[in-house]
């Protein structure tokens, strides 16, 4: 009976270990899916390039002072990486928006003036609002709009779609600096996207959403609770 006993003990603390191993293994590796964006600045002359974003809790925030940054007209070079920013480009207008931010990953890789970095930080950061990657995109914008070499085409889409992410996110403050923004660098020669400004708000309910644990992440929770605890109770010496 004893012997009985304790062997019931031994396997439900081996397999209250596999399950941990596996839930450790699998937070390792969705950790490691996003890769970190390279990029390699084309400098003909001396700049340092700088950024100036302000982290929420929830979605990174637009500093006040990109409100007053000044825009530069495109260089005529693109730099190393120009080929793969005009592929991005072409596949981007055919939809193929996967394939096109790979384009523009390595373009800003290889390198890219800073106007194309720019442009290539604005283009990446549409293609995530695409594929329903709100953090992302708006990490991406801000990053678009913090740039030295920040040109009014780049900053009137950027801006543009932060603004209606941030008002959909009821964060009016931010919502007003960027339609300022976008204010001041409107051109007819850019235009924002009438399905993704109305996808915006979709995107940010499921992102709020995306806050709160899930059922399965709360069913996980409770098992591994469960599970430490008939871990303990196995290993407890009887007394």
């Amino acid at each position: 009976m004893l012997d009985s006993l304790d062997t019931s003990r031994l396997l439900a603390a081996v397999a209250a270990l596999l399950l941990m191993a596996v839930a450790a293994a699998g937070g390792f590796w969705w950790s490691r899916r996003r890769r970190p964006l390279v990029i390699t600045t084309y400098v003909p002359s001396t700049s340092t390039p700088g950024e100036k974003v302000a982290l929420d809790n929830w979605l990174p925030r637009i500093a006040e002072e990109l409100g007053q940054v000044d825009f530069l007209p495109v260089e005529a070079v693109a730099g190393p990486g120009g080929d793969q920013f005009g592929k991005g480009l072409a596949l981007m207008k055919d939809g193929k928006y996967p394939a096109a931010a790979k384009c523009f990953e390595r373009a800003l890789k290889v390198g890219l003036t800073g106007t194309y970095v720019c442009g290539a930080l604005c283009f990446l950061g549409r293609i995530a609002l695409e594929r329903g990657d709100l953090q992302r995109s708006v990490e991406l914008f801000l990053k678009c709009l913090a740039w030295p070499s920040l040109t009014a085409e780049a900053a009137f889409s950027a801006a543009g779609y932060l603004h209606r992410v941030y008002q959909c996110a009821g964060m009016t403050r931010d919502a007003e600096i960027a339609r300022g923004i976008a204010a001041r660098c409107s051109s007819d020669r850019v235009s924002l996207n009438l399905r993704v400004l109305a996808d915006i708000e979709s995107h940010v309910e499921r992102a709020r959403r995306g806050q709160r644990p899930s059922g399965a992440r709360r069913g996980l929770r409770w098992l591994s609770g469960l599970n430490r605890a008939r871990l303990t109770a196995a290993l407890r010496p009887d007394r």
